[in-house]
Parts: structure tokens; C-alpha cells; sequence
């Protein structure tokens, strides 16, 4: 009978089919020695997928949508004039404006500088 060991959840042995709960532990590359005796090499095999969303602003048909940066680390406020629209993550400094006149135009455009 053939043993299931490529492509699984966990590390199988391919000599006996013994399944290795703790597959997390070993590394890439990795020579496990099962309990039937036999070493055997492990590869992780690494899925990749996407998503993806519509984003009117990067397309101009809705505006970006701004909002602060700033955080506050040890009484020192980093990153105040930089702003990051939620929808597409591009990120722009406004020099000269504070948060709160910022604020009251959540919806503002701003041609890529």
C-alpha cells in the first residue's frame, strides 16, 4: 500500500506513514529519524495566495481617504504630519497643517507629489 507523505498537514514518514504531530518544530530541510528507525528529509512546502480589493482612489474615481500617523512613544509624538489613506495605504506629508485642521477634511485629494 502506498504511503501518503507529499503535500500533507504534517511530516509523514514515508517508510512507515508515521505522522509527526509537532511538524512546526523542524526546520526546512530538516532530517527527522522516526520511530521505525529510518531518517527521512522534510521540505516545507509553502502555499502563496492573494487578495484583492477595488480601490476607487487610485483609479480617481473617489477621493483618498486621509488620516493621521501620528503615535505618541515616551512623550515624543512621531510621524504628526504624515497621513495614510485607508484605502489604498499610499502615504503623504501635509507640512504646515495640524491634526486637528486635518481632521475636519477627512476626504481630501491630493495629487501624487
Amino acid at each position: 500500500m502506498a504511503i501518503n507523505h507529499e503535500y500533507t498537514n504534517e511530516i509523514v514518514c514515508p517508510y512507515c506513514g508515521a505522522e509527526f504531530s509537532d511538524s512546526w518544530e523542524f526546520g526546512d530541510d530538516d532530517f527527522p529519524e522516526c520511530d521505525c528507525g529510518k531518517k527521512f528529509i522534510s521540505r516545507r512546502d509553502i502555499e502563496v495566495t492573494y487578495i484583492t480589493e477595488k480601490c476607487p482612489c487610485l483609479n480617481g474615481e473617489a477621493p483618498h481617504v486621509w488620516h493621521s500617523m501620528a503615535v505618541e512613544i515616551a512623550g515624543v509624538v512621531l510621524y504628526k504630519e504624515r497621513y495614510m489613506c485607508r484605502q489604498c495605504t499610499s502615504e503623504r506629508g501635509f507640512p504646515g497643517e495640524t491634526r486637528t485642521e486635518f481632521e475636519a477634511f477627512d476626504e481630501r485629494t491630493v495629487g501624487d507629489q
